[in-house]
């Protein structure tokens, strides 16, 4: 039931799964170098790039009429990619261009239609099954203390059901990249069991966490590349927006690689640090041969309730992990439940898993994350996996023994204020870590940025900084950062020099001076003759170097 009032995003599972089909017309995905890298300000924007690649076109159509030239349709700022109507043999030059990294056809995904069965309103056997190690089930799930709250749970899917009950108000339209519009509710029923599944109140591993719907599959099932891209940069701005940990759940797969997309999400975990959380596909194959693949991203294959690998799960050394995702009972759209199969309904388990540990570590790099939950999983406790594939499967249960506690930098310094220069003493000794981890010391000057300003050894748990005269008051921070290797920690301490009230009289063009030992102060700066001159500037050299430079406290 397609009522207009959607909901927000997420990006998982793939028990969607999408066939390549023919190419959309004559658009093509242009995937640029780093901009950082290019001589380029880090503020350029993509569009304006895009403009100057297209307008540097080299073809000979391009050069006769204007009217051939390539046309840009979109840029999508946060991807660094824009989308452009190019023809076959514009497309192949922009290939050569310094600034391009790839240059790919607008691709159209269609669903495979998840098995859906109507069944029980209970609660899923998945989730029971994530929060324990081994088997028998024992009918319950415990969610605990880290419930989601407080982190954004992205699904970029086919809508969801916003008014359905189990979402309780917490599932809010985010926007509609097939009909350009903020209405994202569904109309096909995937996205909001796989919502469901991530953070339903009934069926959800997180259940308190806020849920924003992004759609981007009609109501056939059928998603075209470009819009999914477009999604994704939307996604970004608005996590950014909120200012609270996200994670993206995307269901859905090709059974073949696009490169565009494989882009996108190394950029979207990488450069803005949001967790991607995706389906490894329904085709019993290799899941390297999919997209998205990512190193960075999480990729999620089905298991059943006996433990064994779903058979048509995909498999291999692209999968992170396995969790349920055979007959799971979820939210159905237009309200109640039903039951659908596939590594869609597996991929929104782990999102949901994901958000609690945001909640629980919400400093933490998407890199720290992806590892916790992989070190929480349960080992060696499913059948047939297939070649290749981690025997890891989904484990909710937040264990003191595998969950790496941060350290506590704790920095110290001998004084607060000093009037003369020398050496203060900075201490780290304080500092520990909860798990007992070995630590790596990082001590660094904050501000001023000053050569004159030197730790001794930035490396070593006490050490010591070199504090220099200065004619003016000044205030000197320094930051001490302890590592485990996968979290850290810093603390600041700070000391202020105090500079002497001295007074010297300025240097006067006119004056004789008759004797050495005249200190007098020109352009900040202290000197003192060596003999008689007059009309010398200091600093200038003058005859003979007569001045000399001098610090303050030789001006009493």
């Amino acid at each position: 039931m397609r009522i207009k009032s959607r909901i927000a995003l997420s990006i998982l599972s793939t028990a969607l799964y999408f066939p390549a089909h023919a190419d959309v017309n004559d658009t093509y995905i242009v995937v640029l170098k780093d901009i950082a890298a290019q001589n380029n300000s880090p503020h350029t924007k993509v569009k304006d790039i895009a403009q100057q690649i297209i307008d540097e076109s080299p073809t000979r159509e391009a050069r006769n009429s204007a009217k051939s030239k390539g046309q840009i349709s979109r840029s999508f700022e946060n991807l660094r990619i824009f989308s452009a109507t190019l023809s076959e043999k514009q497309a192949e030059q922009l290939k050569k261009h310094p600034k391009v990294k790839g240059v790919y056809k607008n691709v159209t995904f269609t669903s495979d239609n998840a098995t859906q069965i109507q069944g029980s309103s209970a609660p899923s056997w998945g989730l029971d099954r994530s929060d324990q190690r081994n088997l028998p089930l024992d009918g319950t799930y415990d969610v605990g203390q880290y419930t989601g709250k407080g982190v954004s749970i992205y699904i970029v899917d086919s809508g969801i059901d916003l008014s359905h009950s189990d979402f309780g108000g917490r599932a809010v339209s985010g926007w509609d990249f097939v009909d350009n519009d903020g209405d994202a509710s569904d109309c096909r029923g995937h996205g909001t069991h796989v919502a469901g599944t991530a953070a339903g109140n009934r069926f959800g591993i997180a259940p308190e966490a806020d849920i924003y719907s992004v759609r981007v599959l009609n109501c056939e099932g059928k998603g075209n590349g470009e819009k999914i891209l477009n999604a994704f940069d939307w996604v970004v701005d608005h996590a950014k927006q909120q200012g609270k940990p996200a994670v993206i759940n995307y269901s859905i797969s090709r059974d073949e690689r696009w490169h565009a997309m494989d882009e996108a999400v190394d950029t979207i975990v990488q450069t803005h640090y949001i967790s991607f959380v995706h389906s490894a596909g329904n085709n019993d194959t290799d899941a390297c041969t999919k997209s998205p693949h990512s190193d960075y991203s999480i990729t999620v294959g089905s298991s059943t309730n006996d433990d064994y690998r779903a058979h048509s799960s995909n498999w291999g050394n692209c999968v992170s992990l396995f969790a349920p995702g055979d007959h799971i009972t979820s939210a159905a759209d237009g309200g109640g439940s039903k039951i659908m199969n596939g590594t869609s309904m597996a991929a929104p388990h782990v999102t949901g898993h994901v958000a609690r540990l945001l909640q629980m570590y919400p400093q933490s790099t998407t890199e720290e994350i992806k590892q916790t939950l992989i070190n929480q999983t349960t080992e060696n406790a499913l059948f047939d996996v297939g070649s290749g594939s981690p025997n890891r499967l989904l484990y909710t249960q937040i264990e003191s023994n595998n969950i790496n506690t941060a350290p506590i930098a704790k920095a110290t310094i001998s004084h607060t204020e000093v009037n003369q220069s020398g050496y203060v003493e900075l201490d780290a000794s304080a500092s520990y870590d909860p798990d007992n981890d070995t630590l790596s010391y990082q001590w660094k000057v904050v501000s001023p940025q000053s050569h004159q300003v030197n730790i001794v050894s930035e490396n070593a748990v006490a050490t010591q900084a070199y504090i220099p005269e200065t004619q003016q008051d000044t205030h000197y921070v320094f930051q001490l950062t302890v590592s485990d290797n996968q979290l850290s920690d810093s603390s600041q301490v700070s000391v202020h020099y105090v500079a002497e009230d001295v007074s010297c009289e300025v240097w006067d063009k006119s004056k004789i001076y008759d004797l050495p030992g005249n200190v007098v102060t020109w352009n900040g700066k202290f000197w003192e003759n060596h003999w008689w001159t007059q009309g010398d500037t200091p600093g200038t050299g003058g005859e003979w170097g007569v001045w000399r430079e001098v610090q303050a406290s030789a001006c009493k």
